[in-house]
């Protein structure tokens, strides 16, 4: 019996040390893309300040800024996009795969790379892997597989000139196409290859290159957790890593994804649907940032709700308190002085259980989908929240 104790211990305590292992290695990822982050986020709102500068101008002038008020969404869009795959990268969360199409992931990493490293050093990035060609996947742990990769291979060319190729391509192991890697079972991947023309490996080192803590650096210059990290990921996924290199010549890693099973693959797109408008509900609203609430009234008039704004969430429960049945749903910010959103979920739905909730966030760490059920909540956006969404989300409520 104290054996098996001894055995379930230890094996919860190297699940720890992994954890502890990923975590660090991601807070040394995000280090050497901080530049590109900030120059990507410069762009964009470069981008955004021109535009607008240049829609009010047209407005002066009596001409229509259609144009140049999508370019800007478009650039909120992009932002939008950027913000959730840095807080799904360092969020400590448990993996959360689902089927994804891995060539966006590709382009985005190699945008924050081309900003982070020298510009003596060419990324150059071809896919060519079929557009239906999906693997179960964290897109977090895809990001952090394809710069932890890219980082090394930085490192490799080490401010001298030279290029790092990522390529995407379909790949079919069977009997007329055996794998020149041995180990690959028969079946359809997608296979990423990461090369550089950097300094290469010595043979003596490639048989170490994927443990934990093993590193050629200097003291100073990397933990040796990259490549154990990438290695675990890739294995946990039931996919394969190999790396091919010459002392001098550089270096390839190549990596095959199992693609999923097309039966589960469905990529038809809906046709764009009409924003659906409301009857005149009322809406109660609750937000700290007056900023933010004010503009988030202006959606739900223009979609045709009554909205009742507090700017706290003690504001908002005395309110309901005083005419529950005034409300028809609750729209609540999550992160407010005096109570939080979640709080204010539970005291509402004390009160009133029958009552719609949505809560919105930009990102917490508490909220997790155990924690959304436990509140009752009906419906959860993620700021920031398209006018469309958010008609269909009240529209489904209260139409129930």
């Amino acid at each position: 019996m104290d054996d098996q104790r001894s055995h379930k211990e230890l094996q919860l305590e190297i699940k720890r040390l992994e954890k502890q292992l990923i975590e660090a290695q991601k807070m040394e990822s995000i280090g050497t893309l901080a530049g590109g982050i900030g120059h990507e986020f410069n762009n964009i709102l470069f981008i955004i300040q021109g535009y607008t500068d240049l829609a009010l101008v047209d407005l002066e002038k009596n001409r229509d800024p259609t144009g140049k008020l999508q370019k800007i969404k478009e650039s909120c869009l992009r932002a939008s996009d950027l913000i959730d795959q840095i807080l799904s990268f360092a969020r400590h969360s448990e993996k959360q795969r689902k089927l994804v199409d891995i060539s966006p992931f590709i382009h985005e990493a190699s945008k924050l790379l081309r900003s982070a490293l020298p510009s003596t050093i060419t990324i150059d990035v071809t896919i060519s892997s079929n557009k239906d060609s999906y693997i179960m996947a964290d897109p977090a742990e895809i990001h952090q597989v394809i710069m932890n990769l890219c980082t090394n291979a930085s490192q490799s060319i080490d401010g001298s000139h030279g290029t790092i190729a990522i390529t995407l391509e379909d790949y079919m192991a069977d009997d007329l196409h055996p794998s020149t890697h041995s180990g690959i079972d028969q079946g359809h991947y997608l296979m990423l290859r990461i090369s550089d023309s950097g300094k290469g490996i010595s043979r003596s080192v490639v048989p170490r290159i994927f443990e934990p803590f093993f590193t050629t650096k200097k003291v100073g210059e990397g933990t040796g957790l990259g490549l154990s990290v990438v290695h675990g990921i890739v294995t946990d996924m039931g996919g394969s890593i190999f790396v091919d290199s010459v002392n001098g010549k550089g270096t390839t890693f190549t990596i095959y994804f199992p693609v999923a099973d097309k039966l589960f693959v469905n990529k038809s797109r809906e046709a764009q649907k009409v924003v659906p408008k409301g009857l005149g509900e009322n809406v109660l609203l609750v937000d700290d940032d007056v900023v933010l609430l004010n503009m988030m009234a202006r959606m739900l008039e223009e979609l045709n709700y009554r909205c009742t704004q507090c700017s706290n969430g003690v504001e908002a429960l005395k309110l309901f308190k005083k005419d529950p049945h005034h409300f028809d749903l609750l729209l609540t910010g999550q992160t407010m002085p005096g109570i939080t959103g979640d709080s204010l979920c539970l005291a509402v739905r004390s009160v009133r259980s029958d009552i719609p909730i949505v809560l919105c966030t930009g990102y917490s760490e508490q909220l997790t989908p155990d924690r959304i059920s436990e509140l009752g909540i009906d419906a959860f956006l993620s700021k920031p929240i398209l006018l469309d969404r958010l008609g269909q989300t009240l529209n489904d409520l209260l139409s129930r």
